[in-house]
């Protein structure tokens, strides 16, 4: 088996931390949590900037995908 592929019988690691954030909550500014480009989104919302209201899938999900977690 090519390495990358997963065996339907392989137990995924499960996830703690929050997948999704909207880009509005406080846990969006965290760049640990959401990366460097989502966190100044978030900041400039705080700010009252013109924002796009969003969401943004977090450092958790990539590195649960990573990991080979179901998600």
């Amino acid at each position: 088996m090519s390495e990358g592929h997963l065996v339907a019988d392989t137990p995924r690691p499960e996830v703690e931390r929050p997948l999704v954030v909207d880009l509005g909550d406080g846990a969006a500014l965290d760049p640990a949590l959401t990366g460097g480009k989502a966190a100044a989104l978030a900041r400039g919302a705080a700010a009252g900037l013109a924002t796009l209201p969003g969401v943004v899938l977090t450092t958790a999900l990539c590195d649960a995908v990573d990991d080979g977690a179901a998600v």
